[in-house]
């Protein structure tokens, strides 16, 4: 099940980072916009939280490259959150 889990959220991660492509050759889309967002969170909340199991570098590694948009949306938005003066929003 876990494996299943990793690849499903690989394959979103690359299908969002194909789109962010997209949006940079073919133009500004909103549509194609808001896919990638919810790509990238999809691919976060699939991917398994544990890696029980995998004693293996390479799952350590994609875990990380996972995350790293995730976090960048996080911070965009609880700096937006702030900027209005909310205090920011909390996702995780």
């Amino acid at each position: 099940m876990h494996t299943l889990r990793y690849i499903l959220a690989v394959g979103l991660f690359f299908l969002s980072c194909y789109l962010v492509f997209d949006l940079v050759v073919h133009g500004f889309n909103v549509f194609v916009l808001i896919g990638v967002i919810v790509g990238f969170l999809l691919a976060h909340f699939i991917k398994p939280k544990n890696s029980e199991g995998y004693d293996s570098d390479i799952i350590d590694i994609l875990d990380f490259i996972i995350d790293m948009p995730f976090k960048a949306i996080a911070l965009a938005l609880r700096s937006l959150g702030s900027f209005f003066g909310r205090g920011g929003l909390d996702l995780d």
